[in-house]
């Protein structure tokens, strides 16, 4: 009987709760949160951006570079200063 009291204690709830959220955010953080720009959003851009864009595309998806993501958000921002919407 204590066994099924310590199941449903605000402590064991609490811990259950907090393995969930634990886990929860293990999750989050191994998906991929690019999502690739369009055929027809690239289109819209001027040649330069579209090869800025696409540069850093390829950079974000490489896992041959440790810092590929952090190159692809230079390039990223670089393109939203030029006016790129994407």
């Amino acid at each position: 009987m204590n066994r099924l009291r310590l199941a449903h204690s605000p402590f064991a709830m609490g811990l259950a709760a907090l393995a969930v959220a634990y886990s929860g955010s293990i999750l989050a953080q191994a998906a991929p949160t690019a999502v690739p720009a369009t055929a027809a959003a690239m289109a819209d851009e001027p040649p330069a951006l579209r090869k800025m864009l696409l540069q850093a595309q390829e950079l974000e998806q490489s896992s041959k570079l440790a810092d590929g993501p952090w190159q692809a958000a230079v390039l990223y921002c670089e393109a939203s200063r030029l006016g790129s919407i994407e």
